[in-house]
């Protein structure tokens, strides 16, 4: 869900799951990705009827990665 009083600039810390391929690992022990990034909120959008959420100068917990430009 997303908060109907997000300003642009506000910091957020989104919790989302990712999918992962494994081409050699065991298909009977699949997992999800579980990751959470921290950005400001831009704005809110649709893409191909899907409510989006848009943020930019977003940094990832995963090894540290910073990504400087948006995230969906």
């Amino acid at each position: 869900m997303i908060p109907a009083d997000l300003e642009r600039g506000d910091l957020l810390q989104i919790e989302w799951l990712d999918i992962t391929e494994d081409p050699v690992g065991n298909p009977d022990q699949p997992k999800l990705a579980h990751r959470h990034s921290i950005g400001f909120f831009w704005t809110v959008g649709e893409d191909a009827g899907v409510r989006t959420l848009v943020t930019t100068t977003t940094l990832e917990s995963d090894d540290e990665v910073e990504n400087s430009g948006y995230c969906v």
